[in-house]
């Protein structure tokens, strides 16, 4: 039925057709043994509809001593409704993520002046602290600029932070205070 990339037969015939709206284009093939073949399809995805006008283009040009297999239709029917349900799949997950990279952002935004640690460890086996001081969005990606906090003076409630800025991923973040 529907087969790219088969390799053409010795004395294959080729013919390009254009579906009567002109989107679509298609090189049907005949193999040295008479069998028609849709070799390659252009246009940038095939959807349901140029599907289903493939398959009546073939069974137009089919041969009537060897007509095309009811199951092979139906299975190339499932198959195309499944790589459907798939790309629709995946554009939803693409939209979900989104998302949820906005809410990282507000979350993110909100720990401006808090305490975060993100899992590493100092050289006594004691997990680093940070304060953030800023947040970015680095290929779709939250990031929080923070400084790592020294030591604190429990006299005066305050902490000595580096002057350097550490970059965190917000996915990083292990605990906030």
């Amino acid at each position: 039925m529907i087969s790219p990339n088969l390799p053409l037969g010795q004395n294959a015939k080729e013919q390009t057709k254009t579906l009567s709206d002109g989107s679509t284009k298609i090189l049907t093939s005949k193999t040295k043994d008479g069998d028609n073949f849709t070799s390659s399809i252009a246009k940038g995805a095939l959807t349901r509809k140029d599907f289903m006008k493939i398959l009546l283009e073939e069974l137009k040009y089919q041969d009537p001593t060897k007509p095309m297999d009811a199951d092979k239709i139906m299975q190339s029917q499932l198959k195309m409704s499944s790589i459907e349900s798939n790309l629709a799949m995946v554009r939803t997950m693409k939209d979900i993520r989104k998302v949820f990279k906005k809410e990282n952002l507000a979350t993110a935004t909100s720990l401006i002046n808090h305490k975060v640690e993100n899992g590493s460890k100092s050289s006594k086996d004691k997990h680093n602290q940070y304060v953030v001081a800023s947040v970015s969005v680095n290929d779709g990606d939250v990031i929080l600029a923070a400084n790592k906090i020294m030591a604190y003076n429990p006299k005066t409630k305050s902490y000595t932070l580096s002057k350097e800025k550490t970059s965190i991923p917000f996915d990083k973040v292990t605990n906030i205070y």
